[in-house]
């Protein structure tokens, strides 16, 4: 049983992994994609758009530093980067675990903390986003942004 439980945990590891793997490759291809909305969530530039009353009231909020703009993503593609090495780590151990080539407690270890990190990337926007209002101005990414925290958590409370 011990086998087939380091298996799954591989796995559902490794899907985590995977997915925030491709979303930092495509953010360093492509900067400008995710990189663009990080910038206008900083200016609030939806919230004017969509709610100038909320806008008026909260503007000060704002970030117009293109640097800031830019430390930010490079920061938020770091911390995935992160995520993306301990869970694909981590769920690689916990397959060399199932095979009994590896340690069981430090792969889980390793997975856990990876899931603890992508866990903390979408908090982070979730608590960054409250500060700029996104949830005013991009409620679809709100609530993104809950299910992968979601997601990490539950992942983590596979792997302890």
């Amino acid at each position: 049983m011990e086998t087939l439980t380091l298996l799954g945990q591989a796995l559902l590891t490794a899907i985590p992994a995977a997915w925030i793997g491709v979303g930092v490759i495509e953010n360093i291809r492509f900067p400008p994609v995710n990189g663009d909305l990080v910038t206008m969530v900083m200016r609030m530039d939806r919230v004017r758009e969509e709610r100038p009353e909320i806008y008026e009231k909260v503007k000060g909020n704002r970030i117009e530093s293109p640097r800031a703009h830019a430390l930010a993503y490079a920061a938020i593609v770091g911390v995935e980067l992160l995520a993306t090495v301990l869970l694909g780590l981590g769920a690689l151990l916990l397959a060399l675990a199932a095979l009994g080539l590896a340690g069981p407690i430090f792969a889980r270890g390793l997975a856990a903390a990876g899931a603890l990190v992508f866990t903390m990337v979408w908090g982070g926007f979730l608590v960054g986003g409250q500060w700029f209002h996104y949830w005013a101005g991009w409620k679809d990414s709100q609530f993104t942004h809950f299910f992968l925290v979601l997601w990490g958590a539950l992942t983590f409370h596979i792997l302890t």
